[in-house]
């Protein structure tokens, strides 16, 4: 990955750090929100270093790094994968209602075992055999419901 990614990312690191940060979401430059495991809602934060210009610069830097296009006018979106494998969807200008918008599903290495999930055993057995068998397999729920964890 970029060096120049990896320092851009400073202002976001101090929340990526925190163990219990699932998303990061920025709607509005200057303010961040983050929704933190197991608890409902969202915490907003204020912070001027993430502002319009600390996304934009952002946005060309992953452009760059990703040979892909952004200007805000012809492709103001753009989706990647940060440091430390954290999945973000930016979009900045005019298709967004506030200028910004910036959703980062924060990627956390954690060992869980099927029965954190509340699987039956004997469905957690078929789901290994299918797993080892190379099934395809689907896997659906709402928002924050735990899919990607799985």
């Amino acid at each position: 990955m970029s060096e120049m990614v990896k320092m851009l990312m400073t202002p976001l690191n101090k929340y990526l750090a925190q163990q219990d940060v699932i998303e990061i979401t920025a709607n509005e430059e200057c303010y961040v929100c983050l929704e933190r495991e197991g608890l409902k809602g969202w915490e907003r934060i204020h912070d001027i270093e993430l502002n319009y210009s600390f996304w934009v610069r952002l946005c060309n830097v992953l452009a760059n790094v990703n040979d892909v296009e952004f200007t805000n006018e012809a492709q103001p979106e753009i989706s990647g994968i940060l440091p430390g494998g954290h999945r973000i969807e930016l979009e900045l200008g005019s298709g967004s209602s506030k200028e910004v918008a910036v959703a980062i599903r924060v990627r956390r290495n954690v060992n869980r075992s099927f029965a954190d999930f509340k699987l039956p055993e004997d469905i957690a057995a078929k789901l290994i055999k299918m797993i080892n068998q190379g099934c395809n397999l689907i896997i659906s729920g709402g928002t924050s419901s735990g899919k990607t964890t799985l």
